[in-house]
């Protein structure tokens, strides 16, 4: 019986790949080939399992940067060339980056797969599956993954700069400050070279430091790196080395901080400052820097040749051992005072002080005080200057100005002698009026005025020669004392008016007085006061003498309040005052009378300008003279202009 031969067939190609394709799919190692040029030719479904990625994106592409780190890459690829021919193998530790979670370090297994001729077709590397983790591992893995995202999204918005540089010095993260430096996007830098990016003088700059933090030290810079892009910039930067999981050295982390703004203050600030001490230590003025415990922190070099103290000497005490008794024993208690109600007595205004030489005398100082704070500390600062040498001058040129002016006084003796003859002939004109008045009325029964009254007027005129004979005394003794009377102007003008009544109305000049409702106080002398109205109203007369009616003389008061001082016009009918007359009017020995002596004006203006007033004439709009006097209101200081 024939029985049916069967010839088995030898399997084809096709039938080895698939078989081959199972295997690798089953199997739980981690497989993968890598062709001469370094491309991925195969990744096994145990790498997809692992990392996530697909073999489809892998295949024919480098495994960096998805599967792994540029770095990695090239030390893989360094590592192959050991195992490149047949029988060679090598173990490599490679870092795979994965998809959902954090990076994983493997131990790889590679051996060249040589064909007959004996040329290397790829490298194969297998790995044993790693140990299916605990689920408590698995989710601390997944929030580590978190923390380290946000760790990342951290690291990219510092305002510094940070990245992760490896031994290589690729560039594998760059976080966002790269694009505010130098104007690049920081994901487009992973895998640049550092030099390619900060330039070669930074480069240069910086690669010690680098080079120390790859030696597993930390390394800082502090100064100006001339950067390609964005210029030069004064940085703090920190190198620090990165480590796998292993604990080897795997690069460095660049932390670095732009304090170029910062340095340009301080730089200016020290200019400031040395400027300032320039100023204080040649400054001539005495300038001494105090705390609020009175105790001496700066002492420069004039206010040394002030105190006759060096510096040395006096910071560190109190500033009252520069002080005189009794201020010496007050002043911790004047800062204290002022510190506890905030009320300054001489912080911010000039004063004249006395001081305490080293040896004991005083010193006359023009002293001013300012405020300022120093690290949250009040502290003061006292400008002193010398007067003594200037108050001496003073005093001198005070005791030569006395002696002139007694000197001045003498020879206006004769001057005086003709203003005396003025003075008194005003009221001796007046006594013999009342005289001849008294001998015209005697022998008569209808008398028009009573003698009582010419006798009074006589009196009163006799009283007035002898006060003018005393203040010319006064005068020539040098001693005029300041005005002391609180009188009313609107009395003085009356009394001045009842002592030309009697001429007034022999002259038929109707006197009319116009007195403020409330009344004008003024501190004077009053026969002095009553001697220029005494002028002034007499003139007023006088300038009327040749002229047509009606004849008129109008006496106004009032107050300045905003000037706190009452001025009084006296105002005629005369012909005025020609215009070139009237800058020479108040000038001694100046008259425009055929009888003159031209001494009252001059006078009457002395008179006012030492009660701090002034006397001033125009003429009238409506005619005739006026003159207005002014005079300081009761209360006022004056000084005698």
């Amino acid at each position: 019986m024939d029985h049916d031969v069967v010839h088995a067939q030898a399997p084809s190609a096709q039938h080895h790949a698939r078989l081959l394709d199972a295997v690798l799919a089953q199997t739980g190692q981690l497989i993968f080939a890598l062709d001469p040029q370094g491309q991925v030719l195969l990744f096994n479904a145990a790498c997809e399992r692992l990392t996530g990625h697909f073999a489809e994106a892998l295949i024919g592409q480098a495994p960096d940067p998805v599967l792994m780190a540029s770095e990695e890459a090239r030390h893989l690829r360094k590592a192959l060339q050991s195992a490149s021919t047949p029988g060679s193998s090598a173990t490599i530790r490679c870092q795979w980056r994965i998809r959902a979670g954090p990076n994983r370090t493997l131990q790889l297994s590679a051996s060249p797969v040589i064909d007959d001729h004996g040329q290397l077709l790829c490298h194969l590397l297998a790995a044993p599956p790693p140990p299916r983790p605990d689920p408590r591992v698995i989710d601390a893995e997944q929030k580590t993954g978190d923390r380290s995202t946000d760790l990342e999204q951290l690291l990219k918005a510092l305002p510094g700069l940070v990245a992760h540089i490896s031994p290589d010095f690729e560039i594998l993260f760059a976080n966002h400050a790269y694009r505010d430096w130098f104007g690049l996007d920081p994901e487009a830098q992973r895998g640049k070279h550092l030099k390619d990016v900060i330039g070669r003088q930074a480069f240069r700059t910086l690669k010690g430091q680098f080079r120390q933090a790859l030696a597993g030290h930390h390394a800082r810079f502090l100064g100006k790196v001339p950067y390609a892009r964005g210029g030069p910039r004064f940085i703090h930067g920190n190198y620090i080395p990165s480590h796998d999981p292993a604990g080897e050295i795997n690069g460095f982390y660049i932390l670095a901080v732009d304090l170029s703004r910062e340095q340009s203050l301080e730089s200016e600030l020290d200019r400031t400052s040395r400027r300032a001490g320039a100023i204080i230590k040649t400054a001539i003025d005495g300038i001494i820097t105090i705390d609020e415990t009175g105790t001496v922190h700066s002492f420069n070099p004039a206010a040394e040749r002030l105190f006759g103290y060096q510096a040395a000497e006096v910071i560190g005490h109190n500033l009252n051992m520069l002080m005189p008794k009794p201020e010496r024993d007050k002043h911790d208690q004047y800062i204290d005072n002022y510190l506890r109600t905030g009320k300054a007595r001489i912080i911010g205004i000039g004063r004249e002080v006395t001081g305490r030489h080293r040896d004991g005398k005083p010193i006359d100082l023009l002293l001013s005080v300012a405020e300022f704070d120093e690290s949250g500390r009040r502290m003061f600062v006292g400008i002193t200057h010398d007067l003594t040498q200037r108050n001496r001058i003073r005093n001198e040129a005070r005791k030569y100005l006395d002696q002139l002016a007694q000197l001045n006084r003498v020879d206006a003796l004769g001057e005086m002698t003709a203003n005396l003859a003025h003075e008194i002939r005003q009221p001796l004109l007046a006594i013999q009026a009342s005289a001849y008045a008294m001998r015209q009325q005697n022998g008569t029964a209808d008398l028009q005025t009573p003698i009582e009254d010419n006798l009074d007027r006589i009196e009163r005129q006799s009283k007035r020669v002898n006060d003018i004979l005393n203040q010319i005394t006064s005068f020539l003794r040098n001693e005029d004392d300041p005005p002391d009377e609180d009188l009313n102007i609107d009395s003085l003008v009356c009394e001045v008016l009842r002592l030309l009544d009697h001429d007034a109305r022999l002259s038929n000049i109707r006197v009319e007085t116009d007195m403020p409702n409330k009344p004008c106080h003024i501190k004077s002398h009053s026969v002095q006061i009553q001697q220029v109205l005494f002028n002034l109203v007499s003139n007023a007369m006088d300038a009327m003498d040749h002229t047509p009616g009606p004849h008129e003389i109008r006496i106004v008061a009032r107050h300045d309040k905003p000037k706190n001082q009452c001025w009084v016009d006296i105002i005629d009918t005369g012909p005025g005052i020609a215009e070139k007359d009237m800058e020479k009017l108040f000038t001694p020995f100046f008259t425009t009378k055929t009888r003159g002596m031209g001494q009252g004006l001059a006078i009457s203006r002395s008179i006012i300008r030492r009660h701090g007033g002034t006397l001033e004439v125009s003429n009238h709009p409506q005619g005739g003279e006026c003159f207005r006097l002014t005079l300081p209101l009761t209360g006022e200081k004056h000084e005698p202009v």
